[in-house]
């Protein structure tokens, strides 16, 4: 039970890193690989509770490098074409 406690804090925590960390793409792709993490906790303690086989765990960890490697690629081009990481500069309309 205590585990769970700390999971839902994990997330708590890592949504809340989102919410103030909003000015940077950086910081902004660090909460959202924390939250990741606390996601693949989850599933780990889920697989491990009812004894499933751990294939979809490590599907789930390949997804989880590849949308880290595309952030930090995002990241890239957008210090190349912009000079700096601020997600203010991203105009989505």
């Amino acid at each position: 039970m205590m585990e769970f406690y700390y999971l839902l804090f994990l997330l708590f925590m890592s949504l809340l890193m989102m919410m103030y960390f909003m000015k940077h793409l950086l910081m902004l792709l660090i909460s959202m690989e924390f939250l990741v993490v606390g996601l693949m906790y989850f599933i780990f303690m889920i697989f491990s509770y009812m004894g499933l086989n751990y294939s979809f765990f490590i599907y789930f960890m390949v997804l989880m490098v590849c949308e880290g490697v595309m952030g930090l690629s995002l990241l890239v081009v957008m210090m190349r074409m912009y000079g700096n990481d601020y997600v203010k500069i991203l105009s989505l309309m």
